[in-house]
């Protein structure tokens, strides 16, 4: 037992640390439910309840509650089942919403110890799974993300597991873990449909590094077709349309729609530095959705049909081409709300999140600076990896890079950062060993295993 203790000692620790950040994070009461709250548990009260998958359509956050665009409960195809499978498997054994954060709590500590093992298995260093495990363990809005009934903490648990399975494949050029990558990239995409097109990055990977490439790029693939191929065939049999979610076509209406033509008529500065402005999109967002629900209305009307007397998913289709005209005729405007977006997430909501935990805004802007560093140290640490574990720094980096650019919207939330704080804690890690490293040579040495 002694051994056992002294041999993972490191690993205690670092879930002693974690489970103290959660009960630190714990003592600032914040209200778990979200604005969109409702639209998860609702379908899983529905499950529980042995209604099936049943949800309320089209959820009230996405069109402000318009009275032309009345919601009914029907078929669910806004969510996609995974998270309220999961509220349902806690509701069935009789828990609530303290039970849920309870769990989610468990699993970020669980996350914390994982990417220790990670980093530690993928580099051969353990300053870098350490550093790496204390990061994530002290990561903000993983911890701010545990408190919300909302997708984010079970999001990271699977999207961590597609990960490490993919770096296993790529190391080992192992069929079976790169099977397991897909299945798991695949429950990623049935908890959050941001993940529709993560596939498509992590084949590029595989076709990139390891033979037998075209080998581990297909099993891959169609390991992560199955799940979502049963989900289209289901939405298909009770809406008519074969798709994944309709929460592609309304986000890209009532988000990249709404802030575009918020937008088409201002400066290129002005779109740059939109979210960091005091007067920026947020509030013009929510005004600009009714006029653009009413060209969707006459989109509709123009092809024969009442909107209204439309299904959930069949809506959505118009709302998607509306939203298309906008971003096809401002692509400019798209990339600038995109760069500014950028901005909040990794540098200003990082700095502000310190508001969550009671220190003053003011002071809390102080903060962007250590914002900033800490972006900079995990571009180096992605370089630093590249040299070294080409395999790992590609995984990282197509997972940072696809979820930062898939989750920059106008309204951006520091919870989407919480979805690649695994990922971006290894890289983090992996920059500040190597900066604090005295010599190149020390670093070689200690910091990471050779090239692979």
């Amino acid at each position: 037992m002694r051994q056992l203790l002294a041999r993972h000692r490191a690993l205690l620790l670092l879930i002693a640390v974690a489970a103290s950040a959660q009960l630190a994070a714990s003592a600032f009461h914040r209200d778990p439910i979200a604005s969109d709250t409702e639209s998860y548990v609702t379908p899983a009260r529905n499950l529980a309840a042995g209604r099936g998958f049943l949800g309320m359509e089209p959820p009230s956050f996405s069109v402000a509650d318009d009275p032309r665009y009345p919601r009914s409960m029907g078929p669910e195809t806004f969510r996609t089942p995974g998270y309220p499978l999961f509220l349902a498997c806690v509701f069935s054994l009789g828990g609530g919403i303290a039970a849920i954060i309870l769990i989610q709590r468990l699993l970020t500590i669980g996350i914390a110890a994982a990417v220790y093992c990670f980093a530690r298995s993928a580099t051969g260093s353990d300053r870098i799974a350490v550093t790496a495990g204390l990061i994530c363990a002290c990561f903000p809005p993983l911890a701010t993300a545990a408190d919300l009934v909302l997708t984010e903490t079970l999001f990271t648990c699977f999207l961590l597991a597609a990960v490490m399975a993919a770096e296993a494949a790529l190391r080992r050029s192992s069929v079976r873990f790169a099977a397991l990558a897909g299945v798991a990239s695949a429950c990623t995409l049935l908890i959050r449909p941001i993940a529709l097109f993560f596939s498509v990055p992590m084949a590029a990977v595989f076709l990139i590094r390891r033979r037998p490439r075209i080998v581990l790029a297909t099993v891959y693939l169609a390991a992560f077709s199955v799940l979502p191929t049963a989900w289209m065939i289901r939405n298909r049999s009770v809406s008519g349309v074969a798709t994944v979610s309709t929460s592609a076509n309304v986000n890209s209406l009532f988000q990249w729609g709404a802030g575009i033509a918020v937008t088409e008529h201002a400066s290129h500065w002005y779109r740059l530095t939109a979210m960091q402005r005091e007067s920026g999109v947020r509030a013009p967002l929510h005004r600009i959705r009714a006029s653009l629900l009413a060209q969707a209305f006459d989109l509709a009307r123009r092809d024969g049909f009442d909107l209204r007397a439309l299904n959930a998913t069949r809506q959505s289709r118009y709302l998607a081409r509306i939203a298309s005209q906008r971003i096809r005729s401002h692509p400019m405007a798209l990339i600038e709300l995109m760069f500014s977006a950028i901005v909040e997430m990794h540098v200003i909501e990082p700095a502000l999140i310190a508001t969550s935990f009671g220190i003053d805004s003011r002071v809390a802007m102080m903060l962007i600076p250590t914002a900033l560093a800490a972006l900079g140290f995990t571009l180096t640490g992605l370089y630093i990896l590249w040299k070294r574990t080409r395999n790992l720094a590609l995984v990282l980096a197509a997972t940072i890079v696809y979820f930062t650019v898939t989750s920059a919207i106008p309204e951006p939330d520091i919870r989407f950062d919480a979805v690649f704080a695994p990922e971006y804690s290894v890289a983090l890690a992996a920059g500040l060993v190597y900066v604090w490293s005295p010599s190149r040579e020390r670093a070689n040495r200690d910091g990471m295993r050779g090239p692979s």
